[in-house]
């Protein structure tokens, strides 16, 4: 009884997350307002995939994301938090700092925007940082989400301050086992493409072709009986371990919303605006051969975790009944 009174209503907690997830929009509107202030007249959504350059002072990047994090943590405290307002603040506003430096550094590197580098003249070679504004809200986004996570799992550990009024989620072996099992076809099913290409020559494998186009034609008979196969495993062995009740009928309806949303998703990525950044890397007649591995596994793995979510929360919508996998419900 106390947990349920404790449990904040759903009204404000559709608030907080609207609220957290603000720094996706809102973070590249500032970068894109400051590189052409005073001149605001240029100001659309396409600059959102433009390539953004600051250069009044070195350290520009550095204050505006500490600037941006710590006034939007400080109003997420007076709007949303119970106790232990200024030690959040500031133990959130330093980890969403680290988060967010090395999480620019490190995307830089990764592709797909590496591309930028390599095939954007736009791009100086002494600029070790080049993609678009809406690419520095993603990572803001998830710096400051992680921040806040860790730092009301510490303060609670370690102080016993409920920050938000509640103690937070704990989580146990099962579910980090079913949080692992959902992001291992990031790593899982190019693994798998990769072996079907190279087969019989498995002496042929290198970490290197995880990020390198397929040599499958994605359109092709084989390729979709690949994703099919590999899907028709990943799910069985998640309804096995996961799944209490009705299985068969679980796994049909994953399955099935699955591999349509992974079709579309790999869709929308050939004929969206990371395809123009890699037509110029694409030397074949096929657009499906701009695909790398790494990419359908996030593909994949996106179109699993939304699938396996939206199947769960039908059934308990629609039947009434208890959630359909065997893992705690997050408050």
């Amino acid at each position: 009884m106390t947990s349920e009174i404790s449990k904040p209503p759903l009204w404000r907690r559709c608030l907080m997350f609207i609220y957290v997830s603000l720094p996706l929009l809102a973070y590249p509107a500032v970068l894109i307002i400051v590189q052409d202030f005073p001149d605001l007249s240029r100001f659309d959504l396409k600059q959102y995939l433009n390539l953004i350059s600051l250069a009044y002072f070195s350290f520009e990047g550095v204050v505006l994301s500490s600037g941006f994090i710590l006034i939007f943590l400080s109003v997420l405290t007076l709007l949303f938090a119970k106790q232990a307002r200024l030690q959040f603040v500031i133990l959130a506003s330093i980890l969403s700092m680290l988060g967010y430096s090395f999480g620019t550094i490190l995307i830089a590197n990764v592709y797909p925007l590496s591309f930028y580098r390599e095939h954007f003249h736009s791009c100086r070679a002494d600029l070790p940082i080049c993609y678009p504004p809406l690419v520095h809200g993603y990572v803001m986004t998830f710096s400051v989400i992680l921040a806040i996570i860790l730092s009301e799992h510490l303060l609670y550990g370690l102080l016993k301050h409920k920050v938000f009024g509640r103690s937070p989620v704990r989580f146990g072996v099962r579910d980090v086992s079913y949080i692992f099992y959902l992001l291992l076809p990031i790593v899982a099913n190019p693994a798998f493409i990769i072996l079907a290409e190279i087969f019989p020559n498995w002496g042929e494998f290198r970490i290197n072709r995880f990020f390198e186009s397929t040599r499958i034609p994605y359109f092709s008979y084989q390729s979709q009986l690949l994703t099919l196969s590999f899907l028709v495993t990943y799910m069985t062995v998640f309804t096995w371990i996961f799944v209490k009740k009705k299985k068969a009928y679980f796994f049909l309806a994953v399955s099935i919303l699955s591999y349509a949303l992974y079709n579309l998703g790999t869709y929308i990525d050939l004929s969206g605006f990371l395809l123009v950044i890699k037509h110029s890397s694409c030397h074949s007649d096929g657009s499906s051969d701009c695909l790398t591995s790494i990419e359908l596994g996030v593909l994949f793995c996106l179109s699993a975790t939304c699938s396996i979510a939206i199947v769960e929360r039908l059934v308990v919508y629609l039947d009434g009944r208890q959630p359909t996998i065997s893992i705690r419900r997050l408050p």
